[in-house]
Order: structure tokens, then sequence, then C-alpha cells
């Protein structure tokens, strides 16, 4: 129907104390059952459970964002796409060139089981995840740094911790307060968008981008686990080796983003930025005489305000690529559009 579906999601409980309601994390998948359109995966011990929310399968395996180790002692689940598979494959030594490679999930697994707590420092892409380890008893969580995969937490010590895609999953659970975090609330109002570990509730917060949190029954320790180097150059000998590199770069940040099975989904604007990664894509997409995968564009259609209209612009790249559009009436909308119809959001 034209609609873009949304990412998947995590949802996780452990406790430490014994105690342990069944129904919380039923709780908290249908609490954001729009990212489990395809259903849910659970893998359970006895102190906690990982499920991951599963909506449309783009990369077509089921096991992909959930691993267990095959002894029973590590399991990790996982909201990614990991860009630098290969890459981990090789240094793992589990690169067999007979073989597909393992799901994402699985990468992560056997790089916490190499690495152990360093292990988002070897990753590359979009990520979070949630490991537990029953060896010692203790739950890792990471964030990419740029942030593009959502993760919060609550942690109550000695007791139990919970993990979630959104906010509202983890209001969910029983016996989690709902009161408003108005520190927060008045960054917000004051366009600050620091410190970047908070949320609008009291008692949940965020898992920063670029950040590691692990969870035992002796405390929390949360630490920054990638660093922007502002002195790091690259050098090359002629102007057009810069332009072949940058080129290089962004055709392999594209291919990376085409594991999917499924059509590609572009918000499409009039700038260099969306019409750079719609270029690409519908480039990597053709072949020399068949399209090997589609690639839709999504344009706003503003109708008379066409001060805010760019589809002049990107038509000559949607032509160019012969690329599939669907315009998105927006100019009758407005923040307000639709309520009370479309319900409350916690």
């Amino acid at each position: 129907n034209g609609v873009p579906k949304s990412m998947s999601g995590i949802a996780a409980i452990f406790t430490f104390d014994g105690s342990r309601e069944a129904g919380d994390i039923r709780r908290m998948v249908a609490a954001a059952a729009h990212r489990s359109s395809s259903g849910a995966q659970s893998w359970e011990a006895d102190n906690g459970t990982l499920t991951h929310l599963r909506s449309h399968e783009l990369m077509g395996e089921d096991d992909r964002y959930l691993a267990c180790s095959s002894d029973g002692q590590v399991a990790v689940v996982a909201d990614a796409r990991i860009d630098n598979r290969h890459d981990l494959a090789r240094d793992l030594d589990i690169l067999n060139l007979e073989q597909s490679l393992p799901g994402d999930a699985a990468l992560i697994l056997a790089a916490y089981r190499k690495w152990g707590s360093s292990v988002a420092e070897r990753l590359i892409g979009d990520f979070a995840f949630v490991i537990w380890d029953e060896g010692s008893r203790s739950v890792l969580a990471a964030r990419d740094p740029m942030g593009m995969r959502p993760l919060y937490f609550r942690i109550e010590p000695h007791r139990r911790v919970l993990f979630a895609s959104e906010a509202k999953q983890i209001l969910a659970a029983s016996g989690v307060p709902r009161r408003v975090n108005e520190q927060a609330l008045a960054h917000h109002l004051l366009n600050r968008f620091d410190p970047l570990d908070w949320s609008f509730h009291e008692g949940i917060d965020v898992l920063a981008p670029g950040h590691t949190v692990t969870v035992d029954q002796t405390g929390t320790r949360t630490w920054q686990h990638w660093h922007f180097d502002p002195g790091r150059e690259i050098v090359h000998a002629k102007e057009e080796d810069y332009v072949e590199h940058f080129r290089e770069i962004v055709i392999e940040a594209g291919r990376a983003r085409l594991r999917a099975s499924r059509p590609i989904g572009v918000l499409l604007s009039g700038g260099m930025d969306s019409g750079t990664a719609a270029g690409v894509a519908a480039w990597l997409g053709s072949g020399d005489s068949e399209r090997l995968q589609e690639v839709i564009a999504y344009t706003w259609d503003f109708g008379d305000l066409r001060d805010c209209d760019e589809r002049h612009i990107s038509r000559h790249l949607i032509e160019h690529f012969d690329i599939t559009e669907h315009e998105i009436p927006v100019a009758h909308l407005g923040p307000l559009a639709g309520y009370p119809m479309h319900g409350p959001d916690m």
C-alpha cells in the first residue's frame, strides 16, 4: 500500500531477586505492536527474557536478530544492521565461502564471546542490542555512535532491569511509575538536547549514542565506547583521489543498506543528501538490462505551498534512474491533525 513500515524492536527483562511477572514481557511487546507486525521471538532463562519484535523481515531470516550460544550461557537480542559483517567473520575466523554469513545477532554474540565488554567497538552499522551472560549473571547493552536505533532502560537496584526500544514499553511493565521528568521536558522546550541519556519519564533512561552499559547484582557501569577523533586526517596526493575515496565510501555505505530482499524506500527531497542516497541505491540496484532491486522514492506533495515543494528538483533524479515515486500529500497536515482520533501516546 506504499506505507513505510517501522523497524523492529527489543523488549528485555532480567531479575536479580528471583521475582518475576510473567505478563510483563507480553505487555511490553503489545505496547509497541507497530514494531511486531511479523510477530515476536523470545529467548527465556530462569530469571529473564529477551524478545525481538519483528516488523517485516527485511533480511528474510527469522533468527537474524536473536541468538543463543550452543552452551546456553549467552544470548543476544538485536535491533541492528551490521555493515562490517565480512571483516567481523574474518577476525572471528568464521568466514566460510561455502556458507552464508551468520545473522547479525549471531555475529554480535561471537564478537562478545571473543572481545567481551568491548564488543561494540568492533561493530560498524546501526545497532542496539542487549546481551545476557549467565556465567557472570550480568546484562550488557550498547548503541551505535549515531544513535540510529533507540534503546531505553530502567534499573531497579538488586531487583530487575528492563530494556526496550520505546519508553512506553517499559511503562507497560508492572510496578513502573508514570511520572514526567520535568527537567527533561524543560530542556526540550528550550531546544536543549542534553544530557543525551535523559528521557521524558522519571526512572527511565536513554542509552546515549556510542555508549555501553553493564548491569549486575553489584551495580551499573556506563561508558562511551566510540569517540570522534577531530585530529584524524586522510591525506592523498591528488585532489581526484579525495573524490574517488569519497565515492567509494558513499557506494559502500549504500551497498550495506541494500541487504533487503524487498523494495528499498527513500524519503527524497530536493537536497544533496537524500538525492545521493536515492541515486546510489538506484545505481546499485539496477543491472545492465533489468532492475535487480526496486527503489521507491517517497516525496512530499505540498499542493499550493509551492515554496515548500521540492519535487521539481527531485524529479530529475527520479526520471534519470526510473525510480518509482510515491507522493505524500502533506499540505493539510499540522501538528494536531486528526487529534484526538489517533489517540494519546505515552
